[in-house]
């Protein structure tokens, strides 16, 4: 006779069994999921659970360095992509796809040797792997080598067309050439892809403000910000900046505000928003907003040139010569300063307020022979000096001339 047996559990058993079975373990589609959505921290997290229980995963180091990878733009992400794919070549030597990554994750890196040689062994491995040809496409691509480049992204399309990375580096090449129709097509064939990724609607928006379509460029930003409002940086400056160019200069340095709230130290940011408070006349702020964008970037010519003039529009002509001045130190071609110099040098410089406005006369040290020779007043004849031996422009005047040295040089 059959009879049913009625095993009893403790409640503590019951517990653990019911712990035991509600709580999730680590999956690779939790991984996945998350990198797919572009939810890094998370996709990373999750992958490091799983390689914390083992440590030879080769799907979760790869799924953990392309989230590396795609966070962020810093050295040490990259250095963290590297290793996880290094990792991969090392446990699967016959892996292309792990050789190609670790390659790109080099050329970020800036180790165009070793990025070039792991392309190699991956054409080796397998002469049809898209992403090989892909990387190779941006590894060119930074040579500027862009007829090279396309052949090869052509490659990797043919091989692999799903991809919306491979499409990416396609807009990227052809924008580059400035080819904005062909980088467009590309785009859009990432976003029909992928889209979810917040950087291609980044790149989208900057093709667009590159063909002065603001409109459709400030959408695409907004679009970007919204898929990654805690990485967006860079898309809410650039939406800053298409304002800026419709003259919406308050709603431009609201855009700035935010970029500078998530990320402080670009320089760009902080020159834009100097430039849109320029334009609404709160010179004092935008004098701070160049100094600002002059420490982050001291050899930026432009933000000396731009301080010089929010300086002048003060009266402050002083200040306003000198970064004229700097500027032309940086960069002699930079002829805005030039003409701003030759604007307000009637009244700086003359016999009798000469010394006051410079702050030494004759004391100030030569730009070319670092000598400290007499000044000369030099404001209607051209320079004639040898053309590899003066700081000038020979189609203007200079405001003085060095007499130590011949007159090769101005002062600074």
């Amino acid at each position: 006779m059959k009879i049913n047996h009625i095993i009893k559990f403790s409640p503590l058993l019951l517990l653990t069994l019911f712990v035991a079975c509600s709580s999730p373990k680590p999956s690779l589609d939790y991984g996945f999921e998350a990198l797919k959505a572009h939810r890094y921290e998370e996709a990373i997290a999750r992958f490091s659970e799983i390689l914390e229980a083992d440590t030879r995963n080769v799907e979760a180091l790869m799924g953990r360095g392309k989230a590396y990878y795609f966070s962020d733009e810093s050295e040490k992400s990259n250095e963290k992509a590297y290793l996880d794919f290094h990792r991969v070549t090392i446990l699967d030597t016959k892996n292309a796809v792990a050789f190609s990554w670790a390659a790109n994750a080099k050329r970020k890196l800036e180790h165009k040797a070793s990025s070039k040689d792991m392309v190699e062994k991956a054409l080796q491995i397998d002469p049809n792997c898209a992403m090989a040809y892909c990387v190779h496409s941006r590894i060119l691509l930074d040579e500027e080598a862009y007829g090279n480049a396309l052949t090869a992204i052509t490659k990797a399309i043919q091989f692999d067309s799903t991809d919306a990375y491979i499409w990416y580096c396609k807009g990227l090449i052809h924008n580059d050439k400035e080819q904005y129709e062909e980088a467009a097509v590309a785009y859009n064939r990432a976003i029909k892809i992928d889209p979810l990724d917040a950087k291609l609607f980044n790149k989208r928006g900057q093709l667009k403000a590159n063909q002065e379509k603001f409109f459709d460029a400030i959408e695409d930003y907004t679009r970007a910000i919204d898929l990654n409002p805690a990485h967006s940086a860079d898309s809410y400056a650039r939406r800053g900046q298409a304002k800026a160019n419709m003259k919406q200069h308050q709603e431009a340095i609201a855009d700035y505000d935010r970029s500078v709230t998530l990320d402080s130290t670009v320089a760009w940011t902080y020159f834009m928003r100097g430039y849109s408070k320029g334009m609404l006349k709160q010179h004092t702020e935008a004098i701070k907003d160049y100094d600002m964008a002059i420490q982050l970037n001291p050899e930026d010519d432009a933000a000396y040139n731009n301080r010089g003039y929010e300086y002048q529009q003060l009266g402050e002509k002083k200040q306003a010569v000198s970064d004229y001045l700097r500027a032309l130190k940086i960069n002699s071609g930079n002829n805005l300063a030039r003409e701003n110099l030759s604007n307000i040098k009637g009244d700086v410089y003359n016999g009798s307020n000469y010394e006051s406005a410079s702050g030494g006369g004759n004391k100030r040290i030569c730009g070319y022979c670092n000598g400290r020779g007499s000044t000369d007043f030099w404001l209607t004849s051209p320079c004639a000096c040898p053309p590899n031996a003066c700081h000038g422009n020979h189609r203007y005047s200079m405001p003085i001339r060095c007499s130590n040295c011949s007159g090769r040089g101005f002062f600074f």
